[in-house]
């Protein structure tokens, strides 16, 4: 395998070509494949290139050892042919040629290969998030009601209930388990379903932010308001009143998206592993953070994604890489009967 390092200005790529010994096209030459590897950091880059260039130094001190032991052998071979009958020198001949290219292509396969780690491609850590929305409450649409009256129902704790059987049952799945880590707003309703939630992972600590609070990110839709509608909505303190939240309320959700989802941000964690980690938050906010995440401006957007009661969302974040959005409000874990609308506050 030649090991060929291919300057791409900045992209800092690496080209190997895989030459097996003894397969040769048409041409008599043999037939080369081709793998394109990319370093994810300078200091992977560096240590890549340093491992090529001793491979290749290596590689050609051992082929000019090859060249000298086949001249000595040919000349061997020539000595010995010549005490030979007439009849048969030409079966020697065909012997020696069959050798030969058998110690070749003996060489070639017993080059001096890289050690397996030396050019393994290591992928930064991914941090896994989960993002749960509470379950169905009660007063719902009273106006004006304290935050403490709007607690889960009792299908609101039986969604919760199977949410967290689903996420516990995944996560145990998974061949190197990870803890996991539960942040949640500290919204009644959402405080409630991160604590029953929580009971299908064991020990797992519990973390209330109010960064996870729900929010108005303006208008749901390009169409929310007519020409007409949006003038007479504009000479109202009503309207005011509602620009006015939108402004804190977006302050904050873009804080809470950088502070969760950046790959600096304070609550990945320092390791080199992989890490998972539970939002239970509010509808309009997962709404936002899948904005973000899709680099699509929030405004009179959010407001086209479905977001049901306990519906679970995952995204994946991982250093030098873009956010993946894996799944969007799935509901396969819930009972039909369980799955609620999300239009509670559009």
């Amino acid at each position: 395998m030649d090991l060929v390092h291919v300057p791409y200005k900045q992209d800092r790529k690496f080209q190997l070509r895989h030459r097996p010994g003894g397969l040769r096209d048409s041409g008599n030459k043999l037939r080369a494949q081709s793998y394109a590897f990319t370093a994810s950091t300078k200091e992977e880059y560096v240590t890549w290139l340093n491992g090529i260039l001793r491979y290749q130094v290596s590689a050609g001190s051992q082929g000019r050892e090859s060249s000298s032991s086949e001249m000595s052998g040919s000349a061997g071979s020539t000595a010995s042919g010549s005490i030979r009958t007439q009849q048969g020198e030409a079966g020697a001949n065909a012997t020696g040629e069959d050798q030969l290219q058998q110690r070749q292509d003996e060489a070639c396969l017993q080059q001096a290969q890289p050690s397996l780690g030396e050019f393994v491609y290591s992928t930064p850590p991914t941090k896994h998030i989960v993002l749960v929305r509470h379950g169905h409450y009660i007063n719902a649409h009273v106006p004006q009601v304290s935050d403490s009256q709007q607690v889960l129902s009792q299908m609101g704790r039986q969604q919760a209930e199977f949410t967290g059987k689903c996420l516990g049952t995944a996560h145990n799945r998974v061949p190197t388990r990870h803890d996991v880590t539960i942040y949640h707003s500290d919204m009644t309703r959402a405080v409630e379903t991160a604590s029953i939630i929580a009971n299908s992972f064991g020990e797992v600590s519990l973390n209330p932010s109010p960064l996870l609070r729900e929010g108005w990110p303006g208008t749901p839709y390009s169409t929310d308001f007519p020409v007409g509608g949006a003038a007479a909505a504009r000479n109202n303190s009503t309207f005011e009143a509602m620009q006015e939240r939108t402004r804190v309320d977006l302050k904050r959700m873009e804080k809470a998206f950088t502070w969760f989802f950046s790959s600096s941000g304070e609550a990945q964690e320092e390791s080199d592993e992989e890490s998972f980690c539970v939002l239970v938050c509010h509808a309009n906010l997962i709404r936002f953070f899948l904005c973000r995440a899709l680099g699509v401006d929030p405004a009179n957007t959010w407001g086209h994604f479905e977001i049901n009661h306990c519906g679970v969302t995952r995204i994946d974040v991982c250093a030098n890489r873009p956010i993946k959005v894996i799944a969007v409000n799935e509901t396969g874990h819930l009972p039909q009967s369980l799955i609620t609308s999300s239009e509670d506050h559009l």
